[in-house]
């Protein structure tokens, strides 16, 4: 039972803070109208446009995952020495 219990515990204090509720609702409209779109396009560029098989695609999603890790990485780096309310909105305006 702890984990439920952690779990309401966290959404009790989500629905709480304001400004975490509208962060987290604009996170899911660019999980919806951008990100959800792009990724599924990568599959249809690989196999239509570059008519490659799923080891080009694997290859695709692997440089996803490296560059993933990397920018976790250098967003703890980053974090420290800009503070992440500032860190936050470059985040924001170079993914737009």
């Amino acid at each position: 039972m702890g984990l439920v219990q952690d779990f309401r515990t966290g959404l009790a204090a989500i629905v709480a803070d304001r400004p975490l509720v509208l962060l987290l609702f604009l996170t899911a409209l660019d999980n919806l109208f951008i990100m959800g779109p792009a990724i599924l396009g990568n599959a249809v560029i690989v196999r239509d446009d570059l008519h490659l098989g799923a080891s080009a695609y694997a290859m695709v999603e692997a440089a996803y995952g490296i560059s993933m890790i990397l920018g976790s990485l250098t967003v703890g780096r980053l974090g420290a020495r800009l503070g992440y309310g500032r860190l936050l909105l470059l985040g924001i305006v170079l993914d737009g």
